[in-house]
């Protein structure tokens, strides 16, 4: 008579992301929590807002959503990385129509650069025109991060608020 084997399933404890730490010892390690927890922030301009010539200024959203603890000030624009991590930085801005110069746009961590776009002259001739600005960076928990814009047409020119025209978001993608 043949012989059926006996198939063993072990058992396998849940995992408790709360109170898990990858190191041994808790005081210095990292939540496992905190490793996966998501976070991301939107920030988009509900209204129009005026740009100097040859005057570098902070895009500021006004209408905010936010999850996993970052944080955004509304009087200056910058957003606070609560988690260290891999971030990804993107931004548009719409840029009312005019003809003459350049347009130029960057993401700026701790105040320096880490992407910046230009657009070609006269591109923006009879409508207004849209930039995009993206790029990644290793951050630490507390790093703060500003939306620039600048123009150079000799005169003042705004940026279009409303309907996501402009907008600037901020997303961890990696631990």
């Amino acid at each position: 008579m043949p012989v059926t084997p006996i198939l063993a399933i072990p058992y396998v404890a849940p995992l408790d992301l709360i109170n898990a730490y990858p190191a041994t010892d808790q005081a210095s390690a990292t939540r496992l929590d905190d490793l996966l927890r998501p976070v991301f922030g939107s920030y988009t301009r509900s209204t129009n807002q005026s740009v100097a010539t040859a005057t570098q200024v902070t895009v500021i959203g006004t209408q905010v959503s936010a999850e996993g603890g970052i944080t955004h000030n509304g009087t200056t624009g910058e957003v606070t990385v609560p988690l260290p991590g891999l971030y990804l930085f993107t931004a548009w801005v719409t840029w009312a129509a005019n003809a003459v110069s350049y347009r130029y746009a960057w993401w700026q961590k701790n105040g320096a650069r880490v992407t910046f776009v230009k657009s070609p002259a006269g591109a923006t001739t009879t409508s207004d025109f849209t930039m995009i600005s993206n790029g990644v960076s290793r951050c630490v928990a507390g790093d703060k991060a500003s939306f620039v814009v600048q123009q150079n047409t000799g005169a003042s020119l705004d940026l279009i608020g409303g309907s996501s025209l402009t907008m600037y978001q901020v997303a961890r993608i990696a631990p």
